[in-house]
């Protein structure tokens, strides 16, 4: 039976190759035909990362070093007002604006206050009647404190009348006893004399009579006078005190307007503004900020271990980051004996004053850099402040070995006074050793 089979498989597989003899002839041609390098896959090549430069050298020497402490700061002026109202309100006009110049008592902003004004006009007129008050008292009292002219003239006319009646009885008297002395004469001659010496009597009897009458009178106008002057001067003191409280009233009008304008302490320039018209302002919050440009110092922080390298007097330099070109000479003014919280570290602000005789620019706010001179030495061991590392806080240096350069040692040293460019070197090397910089 395979033997029979045998040549019907000999028939297929001779079928099928030429079945795929045209395939096959077809991928030779496009292969054929295909550009070179069109089956290639290209791979990347990433340029060659430069490594670190070569590390240079240093021969460790003498010489003389000075250090400085550089600080960070800012301009203020020795002279600076925070401008707040004492009470709360809407911000009714701002009159000024930042770099404006002010002088001292100018009006620079106003709360909107209803009726402030009319408060302080109504007081004034209230004072002004409360003074015509007194005026017009004080006048009554002196005219109560003078005795009236009539009682006066009465009581003069009266001893007057009394005198001369007097007079009369006395001649009248020495009549009679000189016709009593002339007992010749007819009795009705004495009778006369008799009758006019009784008359004289009469007259004198009713002068002194008048003059007692306006006595009393002049009496009870004195008492009538000192009630009524008791009186005016009760009124006096009445209107005193009416004066008092009408100023007082007045003051009081006149501070509650004055708390709703804020006037320029003295005379500057407007530094800031933090308020607009329409905005609400809270009691005693800021405003603005007036300064006196004329008086400037640089208020700098410095880290609380290097604020005993520093001392009141020492000369400083200051750059202004809008003037790098320019250098301003002063002196530190004062280090601040509380401590502040700066950057995450313990600082303290030191104040530098400027040197009058420069023209420095009225930039205040604007940042600075503030180098401070400090100690000096010289023929000391330096080497560059770069080329110290430092380990737990320790420092040191890589020293080169003398037979191969390749070869470093790290030897620990003690620094003193150090820069930006140079530290001094107390212990650890010699002059003459070479150390790597990294």
């Amino acid at each position: 039976m395979i033997q029979r089979r045998l040549p019907a498989v000999r028939a297929s597989l001779a079928a099928l190759r030429l079945a795929l003899y045209p395939a096959l002839l077809s991928i030779l041609l496009l292969v054929a035909c295909s550009p070179p390098g069109a089956n290639f896959v290209p791979t990347f090549v990433p340029p060659a990362t430069p490594g670190p430069p070569a590390a240079s050298t240093y021969t460790v020497e003498y010489g003389d070093i000075a250090e400085s402490i550089v600080m960070r700061g800012r301009v203020a002026a020795a002279q600076e007002a925070l401008l707040m109202f004492p009470l709360a309100g809407t911000l009714k006009a701002l009159h000024i604006s930042p770099g404006d110049r002010v002088r001292a008592g100018d009006l620079l902003a106003e709360l909107d206050a209803p009726g402030a004004e009319q408060e302080v006009v109504r007081a004034q007129f209230n004072l002004e009647q409360a003074l015509r008050r007194l005026e017009v008292a004080e006048l009554q009292r002196e005219r109560v404190a003078q005795p009236p002219l009539s009682t006066a003239a009465d009581l003069l006319a009266a001893q007057i009348a009394l005198e001369r009646a007097a007079a009369e009885l006395r001649y009248a008297q020495i009549e009679y006893d000189r016709a009593l002395s002339r007992p010749w004469d007819p009795p009705e001659t004495t009778e006369a004399y008799s009758w006019t010496l009784q008359l004289n009597v009469w007259n004198y009897e009713l002068a002194q009579a008048n003059l007692a009458q306006v006595q009393q009178a002049q009496q009870q106008s004195r008492n009538s006078q000192r009630i009524d002057q008791a009186i005016q001067e009760l009124e006096v003191e009445i209107a005193q005190g009416q004066v008092e409280q009408a100023r007082w009233l007045e003051a009081v009008a006149l501070e509650k307007l004055s708390n709703t304008q804020l006037m320029a302490p003295f005379s500057g320039l407007v530094v800031s503004i933090e308020k607009r018209a329409g905005d609400q302002v809270g009691a005693y919050e800021v405003v603005g900020v007036v300064a006196d440009p004329d008086d400037l110092w640089i208020v700098a922080t410095i880290l609380e271990q290097d604020v005993e390298r520093i001392a009141v007097g020492q000369p400083a330099t200051v750059r202004l980051d809008a003037y790098p070109n320019e250098k301003y000479v002063g002196a530190v003014l004062q280090i601040s004996s509380q401590s502040i919280h700066w950057q995450g570290q313990t600082a303290y602000e030191v104040t530098v004053a400027l040197d009058g005789d420069q023209d420095a620019p009225a930039v205040i706010r604007m940042g600075a850099d503030v180098t401070v001179a400090g100690r000096s030495k010289e023929a000391v061991l330096l080497v560059p402040t770069s080329a110290i590392l430092t380990i737990g806080g320790r420092p040191y240096v890589e020293l080169v070995a003398a037979e191969h350069a390749n070869d470093v040692e790290r030897v620990e040293i003690q620094i003193g006074l150090a820069n930006d460019a140079q530290t001094e070197v107390v212990a650890g090397l010699e002059a003459g050793q070479i150390i790597r910089i990294p």
